[in-house]
């Protein structure tokens, strides 16, 4: 193994949360127990709701801090305050999208026992912010110091964005409305129809013809696609052999239609 491979992973092993001893996690009602199993995966025993938030907190910052940055980012077009020009294409077209203007809409609509569940998760986030180094991509990046809200409303923004982000994932039909755009820009309507026969008569079909905005659908598809919005989406399951396990019972699995990506999108706790 190359030896900066070898020094990279040992520095990211740095920001590893631990798995013993005592941490400090002001305004908790009694004392919360996280034992972690030989599988990584951490077990939660608290007294409340309000407690059990506020660990959930702790150790997703703890363990997916730049994942939930940088979902966040994406979401609201912000990537480029922490990766330069690159991310401006990216911004454009989630800023266009306007994921953000809606999270901050839907956050109004949260109730008072939502915003208390999302203090003491931020809570429990600050804590982790507090007490450990920031995971290695910050230092990838330059040494970026991670920038998370201070205020549960600005947090429940946050999250009702990666919510939203996770929708769009799922939706597979704003690649097909960028396409016809497109044909209807470059071909016109009634030929776009055509070429789109399950669209019925009254269906709308909108083509850009402003001089100040040529080919923005092609350019938002070249952005999404840029970053791989649309790679590895979809349906897929596997299936192993009950000969290749150790129990001798077969596994299945499958997946919720989200991108494929490392960390997976859900953490088991």
């Amino acid at each position: 193994m190359e030896d900066w491979v070898v020094a990279l992973r040992e520095y990211a092993r740095t920001a590893l949360r631990p798995t013993e001893g005592r941490v400090d996690l002001p305004g908790l009602d009694a004392e919360v127990e996280i034992f972690t199993d030989r599988w990584g995966v951490p077990h939660v025993y608290a007294a409340s709701s309000s407690d059990a938030y506020a660990a959930q907190g702790y150790l997703h910052a703890a363990e997916r801090l730049w994942q939930m940055d940088f979902m966040r980012r994406v979401s609201q077009g912000r990537l480029a305050e922490v990766v330069g020009e690159p991310g401006l294409p990216l911004d454009r077209f989630f800023r266009t999208l306007g994921i953000g203007r809606l999270a901050r809409k839907n956050a109004k609509r949260f109730d008072a026992e939502s915003r208390a569940q999302a203090a003491r998760y931020l809570a429990g986030m600050q804590a982790a912010l507090r007490t450990l180094p920031p995971p290695v991509e910050y230092q990838l990046l330059g040494g970026v110091a991670p920038d998370f809200p201070d205020s549960p409303e600005d947090a429940i923004v946050d999250g009702a964005s990666i919510s939203l982000l996770m929708s769009f994932q799922l939706s597979a039909n704003w690649p097909f409305e960028l396409l016809r755009a497109e044909l209807a820009q470059h071909l016109g309507i009634d030929r776009a129809r055509e070429l789109s026969p399950f669209l019925g008569p009254e269906a709308p079909l909108l083509a850009v013809s402003d001089p100040d905005f040529p080919n923005v659908a092609q350019q938002l598809r070249d952005a999404a696609y840029g970053a791989g919005l649309q790679r590895g989406l979809g349906s897929n399951n596997w299936v192993v052999s009950g000969s290749k396990t150790t129990t001798g019972k077969p596994l299945l699995a499958n997946d919720p239609h989200l991108l494929v990506q490392m960390p997976a999108i859900w953490m088991e706790m």
